[in-house]
């Protein structure tokens, strides 16, 4: 019997193990479109409901607005405008973003050098679903246990989960929870269920995943997708044609709202 993570999904340091087969177990929470009240389900959402008196003064978060070094980039780096993605794997509307706008916005604007752009975690309901297929992202992003992380491999595990939503809520209906996401890993390089238990018992993607929700927190962010755009929270219209058509306008102008001078390059392995 191979172990796993996921208990309450609280991102603590008292989280204890178990088994995906206590992922077909936990009820069943049909994939309703994302909400402003959806929130992730880690250790922030209990420090937002104040359960302890330290957390009132919680330590200053870095980047929020701006790209950090442990982000998962694609882009050039020299690109001149940023666009920051909060989103999950597990929200409706995330997938149908990423699977009908995304696809252009990569092409035109990110593979050509005009856009960076930057996914953070967001974990929605059912968050065990939206932690999982985090931790197999991440570990795709893995070359060979080294820190270094190949975020095409990241990338890559994010858009098939966001295309397959419906083939993993269908999964938690029909008790095949463990071999779907087993299959799903192996697509990613995790041949087995050890392997799969090492990327699920894996710390540093608890702590990817942690800081990843205390930006969101600290930005504000309440729903998925979120985007920030050039280091600006953005409320404007989400299809490619939108974002093509904002950058576009910014490239006219020849300058970007954002300053670059403030941002963190990415250390090369």
């Amino acid at each position: 019997m191979f172990k796993y993570f996921l208990q309450a999904l609280t991102v603590t340091r008292r989280r204890a193990a178990i088994g995906l087969i206590g992922l077909a177990v936990c009820a069943y929470t049909p994939p309703a479109l994302a909400q402003a009240d959806e929130t992730p389900q880690t250790e922030q959402s209990q420090k937002a409901q104040g359960q302890t008196e330290q957390d009132k003064s919680p330590s200053p978060i870095e980047h929020v607005f701006s790209e950090s070094p442990d982000d998962h980039v694609l882009g050039a780096d020299d690109a001149p405008n940023t666009l920051i993605a909060y989103a999950s794997v597990t929200c409706s509307h995330c997938g149908s973003w990423f699977s009908e706008q995304w696809p252009a916005v990569k092409s035109e604007l990110v593979e050509t050098g005009r856009l960076r752009f930057i996914f953070r975690e967001f974990p929605t309901p059912p968050a065990n679903m939206a932690m999982a297929g985090f931790f197999i992202a991440n570990c795709a992003a893995q070359k060979d246990g080294q820190s270094s992380s190949d975020h095409d491999a990241f990338f890559k595990a994010i858009e098939y989960q966001m295309e397959n939503q419906d083939m993993v809520f269908q999964a938690i209906k029909d008790g095949t929870v463990q071999e779907t996401y087993a299959n799903i890993a192996k697509k990613f390089g995790m041949s087995d269920f050890s392997a799969l238990n090492q990327c699920f018992s894996n710390e540093d993607h608890y702590r990817q995943i942690d800081r990843s929700v205390a930006r969101a927190r600290a930005g504000k962010v309440t729903g998925t997708p979120f985007f920030i755009v050039n280091g600006e929270p953005y409320k404007g219209g989400q299809t490619s044609e939108d974002f093509i058509k904002i950058f576009e306008n910014l490239e006219k102008k020849g300058v970007s709202t954002f300053d670059k001078s403030k941002l963190l390059k990415r250390q090369k392995p």
